[in-house]
């Protein structure tokens, strides 16, 4: 029979887990007799059946921390560690005024001489680039028509490139200097022969266009290329195509290409594939090997050029 003593408030709750049993071992510091009498008050204040939770972890203090190294309490109160901060203020912005003007934006120019002169994309999708414009000065030879060479043109004067052109035939190369940078100054034509007084820099290097005339045996200062444009090969041009450091070609004949090849060290494959290219093609030969770009001239290119041709 269950005495009635033991039936309360707490039948059906479970039993709270018994305290463990206490162990000789004592913290450091700590005062026994007040640990020991804490939990027994704490215990015979609690009604009869009420569950006890005893945190484990002391709340955090509700203030700063106190500084406690100092004991005759003249130096702050406070740990230095609370210190509030301030913020600096953000300036406001004006809208407005970090805006160039048009006439400020018109003095921007790009220079190929940073990274390359893009002529195009290889089968890869890739760009095919070429440093046209170097500290020392560079030889270059395009092999094929009047379309390429001034494809080749309107993209340096893009790139802040200023153009000597000689030739007899000076219509329409001062339009397109304008048509690609919007001013005139940009392009000289002179007649062959003429000396040039036009200086080359970094931020704005010069292209000498021309055919193989007496002038290529002409020294050349810094900052400048020389773009000799050659219809055809033939056996005549061997000493500027060797030594060229870029020679740039459209597609050629087979007779073209049986010549090049002694001349440039080209493989087998390379006088094939120079034979076959497309209208839109440039091939690019240098020291470092062979290269070909398609050049998907953009909607102002087709314009002021029409389609590509050979």
């Amino acid at each position: 029979m269950t005495s009635p003593t033991s039936i309360g408030p707490t039948m059906g709750l479970p039993r709270p887990a018994e305290p463990p049993a206490s162990t000789p071992a004592q913290v450091a510091g700590a005062e026994p007799a007040a640990d020991a009498a804490a939990p027994a008050a704490a215990a015979a204040a609690t009604p009869p059946g009420r569950v006890i939770a005893v945190a484990a972890v002391p709340p955090a203090p509700s203030s700063p921390p106190t500084n406690e190294s100092d004991p005759d309490g003249d130096g702050p109160t406070t740990s230095p560690s609370w210190r509030a901060r301030r913020h600096r203020r953000l300036r406001r912005l004006r809208i407005g005024h970090h805006a160039a003007s048009g006439d400020e934006l018109d003095r921007l120019q790009l220079t190929g001489s940073a990274f390359g002169l893009l002529l195009g994309r290889d089968q890869a999708g890739g760009p095919v680039a070429v440093t046209l414009f170097r500290p020392e000065p560079t030889e270059v030879v395009l092999i094929g028509g009047p379309w390429a060479a001034e494809l080749v043109t309107f993209r340096s004067l893009g790139f802040g490139a200023r153009t000597v052109v000689f030739t007899a035939e000076p219509d329409g190369w001062i339009e397109l200097g304008r048509r690609a940078t919007g001013r005139t100054d940009r392009v000289a034509v002179l007649e062959l022969g003429s000396p040039v007084r036009m200086s080359a820099s970094v931020d704005a290097p010069v292209l000498r266009l021309g055919g193989a005339h007496p002038l290529a045996s002409e020294g050349l200062p810094p900052w400048t290329t020389r773009l000799s444009v050659l219809s055809q090969v033939t056996p005549a041009q061997a000493e500027l195509l060797a030594s060229a450091d870029i020679v740039l070609s459209q597609r050629l004949s087979p007779a073209e290409s049986e010549t090049l090849a002694p001349i440039r060290q080209l493989t087998a494959g390379t006088v094939h594939t120079l034979q076959v290219l497309g209208d839109d093609m440039l091939a690019v030969l240098t020291s470092a090997g062979t290269r070909y770009a398609w050049v998907h001239a953009t909607a102002a290119e087709r314009e002021l050029l029409s389609e590509p041709y050979r």
